[in-house]
């Protein structure tokens, strides 16, 4: 099963998730402040005893939980997510930024490029060449060995493009979009694993409120 990024830009960009890393401070600071104090106080008003505890609820616990995960999720997300994906929904959005063909080109090559082998990753190799002769004046018939010297040149290159930009941005958008799988699934993993928390959370307020009025 193949993922995209895209998928996940919603959630990442959802005001719950970026917010929740408040509570990775919050909770640590009131279950420290919590720790000071006897467990259960007892208090006298109008000559009745009220014990209150003072253990740090279950739910608190999951809810850090749940910022833990978010945050992580979040993270490899902002790393990992193509700068094209992760701005970007469609051409029209990518073009009004102002963005041409070099910044199409330079999103190939981030994603294609060895930079310690200094030639193109074996998987990319026949997307870069098919892009090339596509949306550039690249012959049809190159060698692997001549696309892995002059494939970054011609990348940079943009006198001689062809093809419109269009056509060009959604070929390497979809390449992008399913760029780092391990990556993609890691974070998604982590935004279930919080979203679980969530809905113990609200299960557990639901079957509180209806004991209250049971």
């Amino acid at each position: 099963m193949t993922l995209k990024w895209s998928s996940q830009r919603t959630i990442a960009n959802s005001r719950i998730v970026k917010t929740s890393v408040i509570w990775l401070f919050i909770v640590p600071f009131v279950a420290k402040l919590l720790s000071t104090i006897d467990d259960v106080i007892q208090l006298t008003i109008f000559e009745g005893s009220i014990s209150i505890s003072t253990v740090l609820p279950f739910s608190w616990q999951l809810l850090f939980f749940a910022a833990i995960s978010f945050t992580i999720a979040g993270i490899i997300y902002s790393i990992a997510c193509p700068e094209i994906v992760k701005n970007y929904e469609n051409h029209a959005q990518f073009e009004s930024d102002g963005k041409t063909r070099l910044q199409i080109n330079s999103a190939l090559k981030d994603m294609a490029w060895d930079q310690s082998d200094k030639k193109f990753k074996e998987k990319y190799v026949s997307f870069v060449k098919k892009y090339l002769q596509t949306y550039s004046k690249l012959p049809l018939q190159y060698s692997d060995e001549n696309l892995n010297k002059d494939g970054v040149s011609l990348l940079e290159n943009i006198s001689d493009i062809e093809g419109k930009n269009s056509n060009a941005f959604y070929y390497v958008y979809e390449l992008s979009d399913t760029h780092g799988q391990p990556w993609i699934w890691s974070s998604l993993i982590f935004y279930v694993v919080g979203f679980i928390c969530f809905t113990i959370i609200g299960i557990q307020n639901i079957l509180y409120v209806v004991e209250t009025f049971g």
